[in-house]
């Protein structure tokens, strides 16, 4: 190869360099996951403290277990009792709770409370859960999950332009519930 062409090649990709790094979409924010059981969990700071919080695209509204807010002198207004299998239930909302994301604040309205663990979630999970983040949280931003790096990348959905490698997969909302078409192959 002559020296012309080396040299013209190694131009080209110094310029090409910068213009990519220039376009790349830059996160509101990142933070490490955990990924037990296949779910994504998520850690918030709340009042000076860190929770782990569970990811939950199907869920319409988040929601936050009752008997954690009441210790932490969080009111829960509406409160009702309802009859589960396993015994009873109280309910509520909580009318507004702001929390962080390292260092991104999210604010969260007509927050809704219920006592998870009397189900259990605490045990199943293996670790305490503040609650479940839904649909009113992560419709607020566009989501990058990276399960292998145990990382997630939050970044403007007004502003957000996806440069990666992979297939973009449409997704259509009904209800506040993803939706996305596709076909199931046998693998026999």
């Amino acid at each position: 190869m002559p020296m012309k062409m080396i040299i013209v090649m190694v131009m080209l990709v110094c310029v090409a360099i910068p213009a990519i790094s220039q376009t790349e979409t830059v996160p509101l924010a990142e933070t490490d996951i955990n990924t037990d059981f296949n779910l994504i969990f998520v850690q918030v700071e709340l009042l000076g403290s860190t929770y782990w919080m569970l990811m939950d695209t199907g869920a319409s509204y988040s929601v936050v277990e009752y008997d954690m807010m009441t210790e932490l002198g969080i009111m829960v207004q509406d409160q009702q009792t309802l009859k589960q299998p396993g015994g009873e239930v109280t309910i509520g909302t909580v009318g507004r709770i702001e929390f962080g994301v390292k260092g991104l604040e999210v604010v969260l309205e007509n927050l809704r409370s219920a006592q998870m663990n009397k189900v259990g979630l605490d045990g199943i999970m293996g670790k305490k859960v503040l609650g479940i983040l839904g649909h009113d949280f992560i419709d607020q931003f566009t989501l990058e999950v990276d399960y292998q790096g145990n990382r997630m990348r939050f970044f403007d959905k007004e502003t957000y332009e996806y440069g990666g490698s992979g297939t973009a997969i449409p997704i259509t909302l009904t209800n506040t519930r993803p939706l996305a078409d596709g076909t199931v192959l046998n693998a026999g």
